[in-house]
């Protein structure tokens, strides 16, 4: 891609950008009419099954890749299209120094002050990530804390990450409102008041507590799995579960269930039961039996 910068069209450089996200899609619509044939020649279901999450898969990424929000070949064609180089940074900048006058007062220059949209777009690239993110925990969460110790220390980490992510963003909006003249009162203030806030929505807003774990199905019924690191002092006689069939992308409620009188032991799972994988493996946790 590095070479393309050296066509002297900028309407070349755009489709040479799109020439990836083009293939993919190709690829995709190729894996689809291809299961297809072997749905209607009646061959095996696994390589039907398998073309048509390839298809699916390879969509869904074709379709990340054209978002101009991140750093990928769509946001390089608009990049290519306006002939504005660095324009994501850019125009974050300006949404920075947006917020900080909106929050703390002062006055900032525009970078790209012939972009109307600049600061909407550096805003959605700022907050993209964040939802991509947010999105990747509630599918994958799960899975991960199924895992165990190891779960749970990639949880933390991923935590830890996101927090820093925060602070150094903080930080240059803090960086920009001290450029743009803001008084360091009205900083403090404002600093104040978003503790105060993040404060009361801890303390009073209530959040439902779920504990995410597996279940597997034998002679003597259905039994909950939970992993090592599992809170089980929150489950309880009588409580609901929710049982669902995940994959890396899509969950479905398979049924529900209640927690039986019993206690937990020891014993071993089927991988299967936490994460999408071949049935054969199995996990050392903690069991409770529910009927």
């Amino acid at each position: 891609m590095s070479d393309g910068w050296r066509l002297p069209r900028k309407e070349q450089r755009v489709w040479v950008s799109l020439a990836g996200i083009v293939t993919q899609v190709v690829i995709a619509g190729a894996a689809a009419v291809t299961a297809l044939l072997v749905a209607a020649a009646g061959s095996s279901s696994a390589l039907r099954d398998g073309l048509l999450v390839f298809a699916l898969s390879t969509t869904v990424t074709a379709l990340l890749n054209f978002m101009p929000f991140v750093k990928l070949d769509g946001y390089i064609a608009l990049m290519s299209h306006l002939d504005i180089p660095h324009l994501r940074d850019l125009s974050m900048t300006d949404a920075r120094r947006f917020v900080a006058r909106m929050l703390f007062g002062g006055r900032y220059r525009r970078e790209l002050p012939q972009v109307s949209w600049a600061v909407g777009f550096g805003l959605a690239c700022m907050l993209f990530p964040l939802y991509l993110v947010a999105v990747a925990a509630g599918l994958w969460l799960p899975m991960v804390q199924g895992t165990g110790v190891t779960g749970a220390a990639v949880v933390l980490a991923g935590a830890a990450y996101v927090l820093y992510l925060m602070s150094t963003g903080t930080g240059r909006l803090v960086k920009e409102a001290r450029a743009g003249g803001a008084r360091l009162r009205r900083i403090s203030g404002v600093g104040l008041l978003a503790a105060l806030a993040v404060g009361a929505v801890l303390t009073f807003v209530r959040v439902p507590y779920t504990v995410d774990g597996g279940y597997v199905r034998d002679l003597d019924g259905t039994r909950l799995v939970l992993s090592e690191v599992a809170d089980l002092d929150a489950i309880e006689d009588g409580a609901e579960v929710t049982l669902r069939r995940g994959g890396l992308v899509t969950r479905t409620d398979t049924g529900s269930a209640v927690i039986g009188d019993g206690r937990a032991r020891r014993t071993t799972a089927p991988l299967s039961a936490f994460v999408p994988v071949a049935e054969g493996r199995t996990s050392r946790c903690p069991r409770w039996a529910s009927r």
